[in-house]
């Protein structure tokens, strides 16, 4: 499942707690498993892999900021990242604070509170 898959219908919001308990939480359940201590996703070193991981890991975090709080192992992984000096220093900037999460075409409209 793609989780932006479930924002392209009109009825997203009403969808959501049913999708993130039926279909989000079971994967992020094996992934947090997967993770277990390690820093990042596959160990102790940043890698690609760790940039996908945590861009649907902020989406998540975004609509719903509590659904992190069920997988210990990936809040430590998003927070590591964040961490990250040029992370960091990018997410004070106001290209990070500007931009869309997604397309403009999509039918729902985050609040620019992140």
């Amino acid at each position: 499942m793609c989780i932006r898959d479930s924002f392209w219908n009109t009825n997203w919001e009403a969808d959501l707690p049913k999708t993130f308990e039926e279909k989000l939480h079971p994967r992020l359940q094996r992934l947090d498993a997967f993770a277990g201590s390690k820093k990042f996703i596959i160990g102790d070193e940043i890698r690609l892999v760790d940039f996908a991981l945590y861009n649907i890991l902020w989406l998540v975090k975004h609509i719903d900021g509590t659904s992190l709080d069920r997988h210990q192992n990936l809040l430590r992984i998003y927070n590591n990242f964040e961490e990250i000096p040029v992370i960091k220093a990018y997410h004070a900037t106001d290209v990070f604070k500007n931009r869309n999460v997604y397309s403009f075409r999509a039918p729902y409209q985050f609040a620019k509170n992140y």
